[in-house]
């Protein structure tokens, strides 16, 4: 950051030297520079600046003269809103004479006066460079007061003329330098000059086009007038470069905008659309300065004084909106006859802004100008286009205070013309547009109603609209409020009031419900009355006295009553109905209402007290009663109806209601109240509090005769009741000692439990409370719950119960009878010799002892083979230590000799479907150590029925075809001991692809007898299963033969291990080589 004391201009000079500023070695360094100037501001902006690139054209010719070289003049703003303005130019020789180098010379520009470029670019753009500067002078450079400069005046015609730049390409290059600007690009200009010369033209180029740029683009433009090739540079532009260095295609600057006049090529060919008539205009008037300078500066003072170096740019466009402007201030009339409406938007959008009136005074006394225009067009009857009313509508916000009342009788008349020419369309749209604007339009109502013609001429079809667009009974009363009270004069309408009221109807006939309808209408005009609407304050005097309120209420109610089809109420709409428990506005005039409106009134009224209240009143039943039988039987089946949530909730109070005859407490329809009860209950056993309830409610219970007062019937059956026996007269005391229930209700109860409950009293809530006969229930209930009790009971129990006098003699006899059965029993079990006469003392059986058979019965090989297959215990030994997941095969040898001589090369395992598959890569894994003992050799006696035995069992076995040794076959089935006793075995030889051979049999044992035509046909090629204990006991020696996993296992048929055949062996559980004689 720069720390200046004051506005001064700072210099700074960079060049290669023995030492600098910042480094005391040769090399490029600043050597010297204003005191004003901080070293960090100086490393961190200025020295990147301090670049200079031969052209390559000069270095190619070994040219070494100074002076053919073009100097690079720059000016960048720096993001501290400072000023560079530089000059770099080539020297052929360095402090040594040696080697070429560049110097710079830069003025550094404060923020303050940054402004100065803007309008005195000339100076700026011919200021004075030093070229050279010697050490020995020291470091310290004098600031300025201003840049040092030497006017050189030229021909903008003529340059261009002379650089082949014609109207088009101008106008483009304008075009393209703003857009630049706005869309942080470049602009690459190559000139067809001498390259010594470049520099020079390209500086009178630079000041004709900042001369033709808007006054907010030259407070962004930097631009260096020589550069090597086309390069971006921060801050810069627009870059004049070296002939020949813009090349075709160079990605890196396609998003560019190139002009190269030096081969005739200019990208993007199409000029910009943006800016156009500004571009046209400044052509025009190129040579005229002044005017060029005059349209710049009302377009920057309708910019309201923004800094663009700390504001958005505005659009390229807008600038031609600007030369439009600016035309029409001119006084351009038809210029703005042909574009009204988008002239004045152009002069809205610049007068929006806060303090814009004040900065931005030109283009307001424009607008200003053109609205006397349109007022005058007016008032000689002209309806003005709703574009170009939009507008002034818009003004009336921004200066209210100063052609406000102007405005609105700008829209006086305007309405008033479109009406009077029976545009309808033409008002309505002026109607529309000014409720965008509230505070315009309550003036313009203010200002209409205050005159009763203009009222009835521009406020009617006002109205009409407005009513027209409230769709619900809310939005009617609001409206019709508001404006009533807001404007007095409209009640004293009557087109207001009729025109009120027919929109309130239309509103409630279409509302969706017509008694919630009808309720937010009585809320809201309660709410009126009190001087209450939407929260706000209101004056309702005048509402009141015109009596629109009354009217709407009474029609309200009319219509409720009228259209309500009772099948659509439902209890949550009627209970928000509460204006039924106020006088209705029919209540105030009786003999006015209607005889079939005012009944269902009361129906609805009496709806409402009933489900209001929590408990029935004398004065509801008689209410009840005194409806018409239509009305009456409609109330009572709601009623049922909605009652179900209360018993579902166990609310009994409303019930009775529902169900009564007539005004009598206890007239009810008890069986159907019970019924609905059932029916209706949460649970089953929710009836049970229900009764509870019924419990001393006099609707319940049996009136008290001897206190309660004669009914007409009881007059009648006076006589009757005097003549009753003495024993009737016993009885009616006895029962009006204890309160019962009315029989109705008493049988209703008792009908419950015969067709719905038969079980309650023998399980459930009311079995607990039988065995206490019913101690927690009054006396009513209790007696009825006894009754149910004892006829619901079981013939058991009731026979029980009818004997139970009888009942130590009927248990007397059966003792009796029981010794009896006892001793004849005893007796016959001694005589069929069951019993013996000289056992004294109970034998105890053994249990059936399990007996193994001996392994002498069943001769095992000397190699047993056996499956292992993954979580299978039945095919694994004890004696083996495999993967219990992998699948394998078990070899089990009798001496441990052999077993250690086991060495399989090659296994094929024969299939059931007849396929071979063979494996040579086997892994043997020998275990040829005897286990130890594990208690599986337990002995046992052989069986009574050995023969029997192994004639259930399927054995057979092979001899070996190499050693001799047999392998037995044993089928895979472990159950097999219950198989027929012919069942018989058979021999095959070790060769089972064609068991019918018998060529290929070695030897053949057999145990038990042999079916000859059995063997013959069909022979067993499977061995008896063998046991765990006898296995390892016989054959303790083992070698396992890993399988691959995918192997199907339970299709094997046969292994055949190098030239040996071998069957598998299933071993079964140790519990099934036992039988049970």
């Amino acid at each position: 950051m720069t720390l200046f004391s004051n506005a001064l201009i700072d210099q700074q000079m960079y060049t290669r030297e023995k030492s600098g500023i910042f480094r005391s070695t040769e090399g490029y360094d600043t050597i010297a520079k204003s005191s004003g100037l901080d070293n960090s501001f100086i490393k961190k902006y200025i020295h990147p600046l301090c670049v200079y690139d031969a052209p390559a054209e000069l270095l190619a010719k070994g040219e070494k003269e100074d002076a053919l070289f073009p100097s690079a003049l720059q000016l960048v703003r720096l993001e501290t809103g400072d000023m560079v303005l530089g000059n770099s130019h080539y020297v052929n020789a360095d402090f040594t004479g040696l080697r070429s180098t560049f110097f710079s010379h830069n003025y550094i520009i404060p923020a303050v006066r940054a402004e100065e470029w803007v309008h005195q670019y000339h100076t700026w753009l011919q200021a004075d460079f030093q070229e050279q500067y010697n050490v020995d002078q020291g470091q310290d450079l004098p600031q300025l007061q201003d840049i040092p400069s030497t006017s050189a005046a030229f021909n903008r015609i003529a340059l261009l003329e002379q650089l082949g730049i014609d109207g088009a390409a101008f106008r483009q290059l304008i075009g393209a330098v703003m857009s630049a600007i706005h869309k942080r690009r470049k602009v690459y200009i190559s000139l067809n000059v001498p390259i010594s010369e470049l520099s020079i033209y390209a500086k009178q180029l630079t000041a004709v086009i900042t001369e033709a740029l808007p006054y907010a683009f030259r407070r962004r433009l930097g631009f260096t007038t020589y550069a090597k090739e086309p390069e971006s540079r921060k801050g810069m532009q627009l870059m004049f470069v070296e002939s020949g260095s813009i090349r075709a295609g160079d990605r890196n600057i396609e998003r560019d905008y190139h002009f190269d006049w030096s081969t005739g090529r200019i990208h993007p060919a199409q000029p910009e659309k943006a800016g156009q008539v500004y571009t046209e205009w400044v052509w025009e008037h190129l040579a005229q300065p002044d005017q060029l300078r005059a349209l710049q500066e009302f377009a920057d003072s309708g910019q309201a004084g923004r800094d663009a170096s700390t504001e958005e740019l505005p659009d390229p466009a807008q600038y031609d909106e600007w030369t439009t402007l600016f035309r029409v201030e001119a006084g351009d009339e038809q210029l703005y006859s042909e574009h009204p409406a988008s002239i004045l938007q152009s002069l809205l959008k610049h007068l929006r802004p806060a303090g814009a009136l004040d900065s931005a005074i030109r283009v307001n006394d424009l607008f200003l100008s053109r609205f006397d225009r349109e007022f005058d067009e007016v008032r000689t009857g002209a309806v003005p286009d709703i574009g170009i009313a939009e507008c002034f509508a818009e003004y009336y916000g921004i200066d209210e205070v100063h052609t406000g009342r102007k405005i609105v009788e700008y829209f006086i008349w305007a309405t008033r013309n479109a009406v009077a020419a029976g545009q309808t369309a033409a008002s309505q749209a002026l109607y529309m547009m000014m409720e965008k604007h509230p505070a315009l339009n309550e003036a313009f109502i203010h200002m209409a109603g205050s005159q009763p013609t203009l009222a009835v001429m521009l406020l009617n079809p006002l109205i009409e609209r407005k009513f027209h667009q409230a769709q619900t009974v809310e939005e009617v009363i609001h409206l019709a409020v508001e404006w009533g009270t807001t404007y007095p004069q409209l009640l004293e309408m009557d087109d207001y009031c009729n025109r009120a009221g027919q929109s309130f109807m239309e509103a409630l006939r279409h509302s969706a419900d017509l008694m919630i309808a009808t309720g937010t209408v009585f809320t809201l005009l309660d709410e009126v009355d009190t001087g209450s609407l939407n929260g706000k304050t209101i004056q309702p005097e005048a509402w009141i006295q015109s009596g629109l309120g009354d009217d709407m209420r009474a029609s309200a109610e009319r219509l409720l009553l009228n259209d309500l089809e009772w099948s659509s109420l439902t209890r949550e709409k009627l209970l928000t109905a509460d204006f039924l428990s106020l006088p209705l506005p029919s209540d105030e005039y009786p003999e006015r209402a209607e005889r079939r409106l005012n009944a269902k009134k009361l129906a609805l009224q009496l709806l409402y007290i009933w489900f209001t209240e929590k408990e029935l009143s004398a004065e509801l039943m008689n209410l009840l009663h005194q409806l018409q039988p239509n009305e009456k039987d409609q109330v009572q089946q709601l009623g049922r109806l909605w009652l179900a949530e209360d018993i579902r909730k166990g609310q009994f109070g409303r019930l009775a209601a529902a169900f009564s005859y007539s005004a009598e407490p206890n007239d009810l329809d008890y069986s159907a109240m019970v019924e609905a009860v059932r029916q209706h209950a949460s649970s089953p056993e929710q009836i049970y509090p229900f009764f509870h309830w019924s419990e001393g409610r006099v609707e319940f219970m049996r009136p008290d005769l001897h206190h309660s007062q004669p009914s007409t019937s009881d007059n009648r059956l006076t006589n009757d009741r005097a003549k009753t026996t003495d024993t009737n007269k016993k009885t009616s005391s006895r029962q009006s000692q204890h309160p019962q229930f009315v029989p109705a209700y008493e049988t209703a109860i008792l009908a419950y439990f015969r067709r719905h409950d038969p079980e309650a009293f023998r399980k459930g809530t009311l079995a607990a409370q039988a065995k206490a006969d019913f101690a927690n229930e009054g006396p009513a209930l209790r007696s009825v719950y006894v009754k149910a009790r004892d006829e619901l009971a079981t013939p058991l129990s009731k026979w029980f119960k009818r004997n139970r006098k009888r009942m130590p003699l009927l248990a007397l006899l059966a003792v009796v009878l029981l010794v009896a059965i006892g001793g004849l029993s005893l007796y016959g079990l001694k005589v069929f010799g069951v019993i013996t006469v000289d056992q004294t003392t109970p034998v105890v059986e053994p249990a059936p002892e399990v007996i193994e058979p001996p392994t002498e019965t069943v001769q095992l090989p000397k190699v047993v083979v056996t499956l292992q297959t993954p979580n299978a215990s039945t095919s694994t030994t004890s004696t083996t230590s495999t993967d219990s997941n992998a699948t394998g095969l078990a070899f089990h040898f009798a001496d441990r000799a052999t077993c250690e001589a086991f060495a399989p090369t090659k296994a094929t395992l024969m299939m059931g479907n007849g396929q071979k598959v063979d494996y040579t890569q086997l892994n043997a894994k020998s275990i040829c150590k005897a286990p130890t003992s594990s208690g599986s050799d337990t002995s046992s006696e052989p069986s009574t029925n050995d023969s029997t035995a192994t004639s259930d069992d399927d054995t057979a076995s092979t001899v070996d075809g190499n050693d001799s040794s047999t392998v037995t076959m044993v089928s895979t089935t472990t159950n097999n001991t219950n198989n027929d006793a012919k069942t018989s075995e058979s021999t095959s030889g070790s060769d089972t692809t064609d068991p019918t051979d018998s060529t290929d049999t070695d030897a053949t044992t057999e145990t038990g007898t042999t079916d000859s035509s059995t063997s013959s046909t069909t022979p067993i090629e499977e061995a008896e299963p063998v046991s765990q204990a006898q296995l390892s006991e016989s054959n303790p020696y083992t070698v396992t033969i890993d399988l691959p996993a995918k192997t199907d296992s339970h299709n094997i048929n046969k292994i055949k291990i190098d030239s040996t055949e071998y069957v598998i062996t299933s071993i079964m559980d140790d519990s099934a080589t036992t039988e049970t004689p």
